[in-house]
């Protein structure tokens, strides 16, 4: 966030801008780098991969992936649907244990990943 954003972005809220300021506390202790122009861009590549992403992921969402897997030539990408990517079930495990097994995509079949609503919710 830019500084110049910070009042209009904190304005009215519970905790103005208090949690930002511990944020950028904390940052000003981690090594700082510079990083190439490209440093952003794609990645091109021929080794075998499996992209796994989940439509209801708020922290890592579906562009990520997007975003990353075509510079993938050998690639499977797998999109959970109403899941998170770490929300990993038997469907997931059967893919991925093919996937390591053979050590290619091909043939791999990820339809079973598709799930047509939201898991349970859980009150524990």
């Amino acid at each position: 966030m830019r500084e110049e954003e910070v009042e209009a972005a904190t304005r009215d809220t519970f905790l103005s801008d208090w949690r930002l300021r511990q944020q950028q506390a904390a940052c000003k202790l981690w090594p700082h780098a510079v990083i190439s122009a490209s440093y952003r861009e794609p990645v091109h590549s021929e080794v075998t991969a499996m992209f796994v992403s989940g439509d209801a992921d708020g922290g890592t969402p579906v562009w990520i992936s997007a975003h990353a897997a075509p510079g993938f030539t050998n690639r499977v990408e797998v999109i959970m649907n109403n899941r998170g990517h770490t929300e990993w079930g038997t469907c997931i495990e059967r893919v991925y244990q093919r996937f390591l097994n053979q050590g290619f995509v091909q043939g791999l079949d990820t339809s079973a990943c598709a799930h047509p609503s939201r898991p349970p919710f859980k009150a524990k």
